[in-house]
Formats: C-alpha cells, sequence, structure tokens
C-alpha cells in the first residue's frame, strides 16, 4: 500500500502547468457535504472558463459529517489524480474527512506530472501531501466559495492559476511585537491550525528550517488555539519557522476566561521567538486570496509586504 507520508522527491519543487481557457478541472468532495446551492453556483462560474469535470454521484451523496463513504471518497480522488486529463482537483468543500484518506493515497503523480490542487480548510492536509512530493499548490476558496466571490478576487485567482511565475503582493500585514529590519524569505507553508494540529499527531507534518508559516482558522476558542499552537512549537520534527503570517481566526472566541485570540496569537509567537504578522487575507474571513502553497515567500517586514513567486 502506498505511504503518503514518504517524500518521494529530491528537493525540487515543480509549479503545475498554467492553466489555460478549456482545460479540465475535476471536482473531488474528500471531505464534508457540501450545500446544492453553493456548489453549483461553484460549477458554473467556473465553466465559464474550463471543462468542469463532476463525477457521477457526487451531487448529494453524504454519510453523516462526511460526503460519501471512505470507499466513495478515496476513489473519487484517486480517479481524479490518476487522470492526467485533469489539469486541475478542485476541492467542493472542506469540514472534516480529508485525513481518512491520506494513508492508501497514491500521490505519485505530484511528484513528476503535478495537477493544480486547489481548496483550504480540510483541504489543508491535501495541500501538505503535494509539498511532500515537490509540488506546489493553490491554498484557495473551495468551489463552494467561488459563487460569493466578488469580481476582483475571482479574476485574481484566475490570474494566480494561468501566470504562477508572476509575482504575487500582498500589502497591509502588521506586525505583532518587534519588527525585523531585515528582509525574511523561505517557503511559504501552513493553512488551517487544526488540520495542521491532527496532521502533526499524525506523523504526517513537516516543514524546514526555512518555512514562512501561514496560520487561520475559524469556530475555536482562544484556549485551544493556545493548546495547537504550543503543541506545534514543542514538536521536536518541527524546526522554528523563520516567521509566522496569521490570516483570519474567524469567530474565535475569547472563551469563558476572556482571553482575546490576538493575545493568544501575540503571546505564543513571542514564545517561539519568531517574527509574526497579521492581516494576510486567508482563511474563513470576508476574503479568502489564493496564494501558492510550497512557493518562495520574500517578507518586507518593515512595509508589511509578502511577495509570493514560484520558480520557474
Amino acid at each position: 500500500m502506498p505511504d503518503s507520508r514518504d517524500p518521494g522527491t529530491s528537493g525540487i519543487v515543480l509549479c503545475p502547468q498554467p492553466l489555460r481557457t478549456g482545460d479540465r478541472i475535476a471536482v473531488v468532495a474528500p471531505s464534508g457535504p457540501f450545500d446544492a446551492e453553493l456548489f453549483e453556483a461553484g460549477v458554473a462560474r467556473l465553466a465559464t472558463h474550463f471543462e468542469v469535470i463532476v463525477p457521477a454521484g457526487l451531487r448529494g451523496r453524504t454519510q453523516g459529517f462526511l460526503a460519501g463513504s471512505d470507499d466513495e471518497r478515496r476513489a473519487e480522488l484517486q480517479s481524479a489524480l490518476d487522470d492526467r486529463s485533469h489539469r486541475a482537483l478542485w476541492i467542493a468543500r472542506g469540514g472534516y474527512g480529508s485525513a481518512r484518506l491520506l494513508d492508501s493515497l497514491d500521490a505519485a503523480r505530484f511528484a513528476n506530472d503535478p495537477p493544480w490542487l486547489i481548496g483550504f480548510s480540510d483541504a489543508t492536509a491535501l495541500h501538505q501531501i503535494a509539498r511532500k512530493r515537490g509540488a506546489i499548490s493553490l491554498h484557495g476558496p473551495n468551489l463552494t466559495g467561488l459563487g460569493a466571490l466578488d469580481a476582483g478576487d475571482f479574476e485574481a485567482l484566475l490570474w494566480r492559476l494561468q501566470d504562477p511565475f508572476s509575482p504575487d503582493v500582498f500589502d497591509g500585514l502588521l506586525p505583532l511585537g518587534d519588527v525585523p529590519s531585515a528582509p525574511i524569505s523561505g517557503e511559504l507553508v501552513g493553512g488551517n491550525l487544526t488540520v495542521l494540529f491532527a496532521e502533526a499527531a499524525a506523523g504526517r507534518l513537516n516543514w524546514s528550517n526555512e518555512a514562512v508559516l501561514v496560520l487561520e482558522d475559524v469556530t475555536e476558542a482562544s484556549y485551544r488555539v493556545d493548546r495547537m499552537l504550543t503543541a506545534l512549537a514543542q514538536n521536536p520534527a518541527l524546526p522554528p519557522p523563520r516567521a509566522i503570517l496569521f490570516g483570519d481566526f474567524t469567530d474565535c472566541s475569547a472563551g469563558k476566561f476572556g482571553v482575546p485570540v490576538l493575545d493568544v496569537l501575540r503571546e505564543r509567537a513571542a514564545g517561539w521567538d519568531v517574527p509574526a504578522f497579521t492581516g494576510l487575507p486567508v482563511g474563513h474571513g470576508a476574503r479568502n486570496r489564493g496564494f501558492l502553497h510550497g512557493a518562495r515567500a520574500e517578507l518586507d517586514p518593515l512595509a508589511g509586504r509578502l511577495t509570493v513567486k514560484a520558480l520557474s
């Protein structure tokens, strides 16, 4: 049985080929069930640019908190990955469930002919698998979120997929603590904090000592955010990142002890002894800009500017 924990890469980072109008995009649902109206709105919007492939039986399929049985979701994901006519795999929705598929997923294609993997939240686990195989992926809106994107954000998302080698700039980052004067560069990695925490527990999470770490989450009380950040910082397999960029922590309450999540982020980053910034428009908030997971990050701390680019 294939082991998705084996990187299988020599350190070479591959960027999927730029998407072109009419390319085939496979929709997959490895996680939770989805709203039918939001799903169809996302399919319709994508179909104005690409050939969208929805597997038979995917619509309306549920099994409790999952979008079908493990066997159904695994077969669908593996088939979409194996079909090299699919130039992208777009995740239908997050929630929970992709981790149940990973130990039996054959992810070898990411090491030689990677398709675009697009999604966020529970898809964070899949981004880690792509990265271990040496492939860049796109951390961005799931299919069910596409209908609500304003025109500018949707066009920016398409541009990122169609021109991944052009620099992408994120302004407006705000420091949490002292601001280093020297630029910071490294590999942009991360995603949903809860999923990363779970992947570390499963022994599937790693990053290098050149990591620039992105973290976001939703509906987690501040003490649980503290618990997860502390566990990652104390994990001997995870070197301290060069910087932490916090996206949205949406509906994350202060809890019964009244500790704001922002205070936790500031204090835990200081304990990790790495520069930290808020304001990255990534996550479950009003905006969720796509970024190239595994790409080169260049951070100008004084300007509060992040530049992301894939190296051709």
